[in-house]
């Protein structure tokens, strides 16, 4: 069966993209994966920090994707389209990426957010990444 795989960060924008993607399913007769990527929690090696805030900080950033990947969920209501959410570790255009390599995946959706050139290149571009990673076709919603 078809998949498509869409980026979730809780923004409007990757809501947008969740919807459309959810459309095309329909229209396909493919399950929909949303995915929400936790960044990895670093601490220098210098830092003596004890490992119970560390893992207070891991628990706090997964309750929080389950929150987002739950409230997409809820925003796209009852259908007949299957949706899974998947809550990953890992930088979000690496892990779309490489999820989206999979034989299964049609199409990769993300929103973006239409930041600034400046802000594109302090803070790098989720959406752009994906487009560059990715060898799938990718959907960038606005």
């Amino acid at each position: 069966m078809k998949r498509i795989v869409v980026a979730i960060d809780g923004s409007d924008a990757s809501l947008r993209a969740a919807a459309l993607a959810h459309e095309i399913a329909k229209g396909l007769g493919a399950r929909l994966s949303l995915v929400c990527c936790l960044p990895p929690v670093y601490v220098p090696p210098e830092a003596e920090f004890q490992a119970e805030y560390v893992t207070a900080v891991q628990h706090a950033n997964r309750d929080w994707a389950d929150g987002v990947l739950r409230r997409a969920r809820e925003k796209l209501g009852a259908t007949d389209v299957d949706v899974e959410g998947l809550a990953m570790d890992g930088e979000a255009a690496r892990v779309v990426a490489e999820l989206a390599g999979a034989p299964d995946v049609v199409l990769v959706a993300v929103g973006s957010r239409s930041r600034g050139a400046l802000s594109r290149v302090l803070l790098g571009s989720v959406s752009n990444r994906i487009v560059h990673l990715c060898e799938k076709p990718v959907l960038v919603v606005h």
